[in-house]
């Protein structure tokens, strides 16, 4: 008799192991007390399970962390290559009292944000523009602030309201700094990647205006005046300048 119990014992365990459940004993302490088993999945509480869907599971939350990652870095391994295929338009109207303006990124002709200005009173410079910006951003100038927009998603990253002018030219260089002039000012302004400003000079001296390029040197930038057709020269260092 107790051979067939046995024998019945391993039975039950083969038909539990084959079905994915492992018997676990919820009462019963001491000899003659019938134990209640319940089921248990192995894959619910044990934690077993098929491997090969435990590593998809694993690449796909490794694959969505990484595009998220991807998107806006500046990190040139970590950049976005379809960024170089969307498309910036910069639509700029005037309008019987002022100015306005809209940007609309497209990537294969589908419109993946669109971004109204405020409207603003006519004046002697545009007070909306679009200016050279990283692969990874649109800037625009709208009434002396810059503003930094996420090229893929639209979303505002920063903005700057330091500028006090427009910007004639701009330069960028390796590490995403600014460099603009502004023919009514300001004579040279310098803004990091993150949106802060470095240097604002409005005027480097009363007979030299009409601030209109900008040119990187290595420690160095100059600025052309058309007033006198002459460049200062800024030293990045300690920021003294002097004419050229």
């Amino acid at each position: 008799m107790k051979k067939k119990w046995i024998c019945l014992g391993l039975v039950a365990l083969m038909m539990m192991s084959m079905t994915g459940c492992l018997p676990v004993v919820l009462s019963g302490e001491g000899d003659g007390q019938q134990s209640q088993v319940q089921s248990v999945p192995m894959t619910e509480e044990i934690g077993w399970g098929n491997k090969d869907d435990q590593a998809a599971d694993a690449t796909e939350e490794a694959t969505d962390t990484t595009e998220e990652e991807i998107v806006g870095s500046t990190d040139p391994e970590m950049y976005d290559p379809s960024l170089d295929s969307i498309e910036v338009d910069f639509a700029h109207e005037y309008t019987a009292t002022g100015e306005v303006a809209t940007v609309t990124a497209t990537l294969e002709g589908e419109v993946l944000w669109t971004y109204h200005t405020g409207e603003y009173p006519a004046a002697q410079i545009d007070q909306l523009q679009m200016i050279e910006s990283p692969k990874e951003f649109v800037y625009i100038v709208e009434s002396s602030t810059i503003i930094a927009f996420n090229k893929m998603t639209g979303n505002e990253v920063w903005r700057n309201e330091d500028l006090m002018g427009t910007c004639t030219d701009v330069e960028i260089d390796e590490n995403g700094t600014i460099y603009a002039c502004g023919e009514m000012g300001p004579d040279l302004f310098i803004m990091n990647a993150d949106g802060e400003t470095l240097y604002a000079q409005p005027y480097f001296h009363d007979d030299y205006w009409w601030a209109s390029d900008v040119e990187l040197g290595d420690g160095y930038v100059r600025v052309f005046f058309n007033s006198n057709e002459q460049w200062i020269r800024v030293n990045l260092d300690d920021y003294s300048f002097e004419l050229e």
